[in-house]
């Protein structure tokens, strides 16, 4: 499975937990799928970039500022971020420890009326 559906995967998985906003079924779907062996985590970020969910505990509440090379994938324009992002930019790859490279996936969640 590449990145791609995998990212695609979980946000199917989501999608009606977090239209209905059950809490504790997200965080359960998060957990499971992000302790996968081939995946580091799952966060999901609200729009002033705190950690709502994480598959790593200890994450969730910090904030991430939009200049962070993971956000500025969609914020890059201080008006207004992007709503769908061009599959090409979706994604980078940063060094972890010396013999790791993590790729990371961004793919944005937008609001929906339940």
């Amino acid at each position: 499975m590449n990145a791609s559906s995998t990212a695609d995967l979980v946000k199917r998985a989501l999608y009606y937990d977090m239209l209905t906003g059950h809490q504790e079924a997200i965080e359960q779907t998060i957990t499971g799928i992000g302790s996968g062996s081939e995946i580091e985590g799952i966060s999901i970020f609200d729009k002033k970039g705190r950690v709502v969910y994480s598959s790593h505990k200890d994450e969730v509440g910090k904030i991430v500022t939009m200049e962070n090379a993971t956000c500025q994938i969609c914020h890059k324009r201080k008006e207004k971020p992007l709503e769908s992002v061009p599959e090409q930019y979706t994604w980078r790859i940063a060094s972890g420890n010396p013999n790791t490279k993590i790729l990371t996936l961004v793919m944005p969640l937008g609001n929906e009326p339940s």
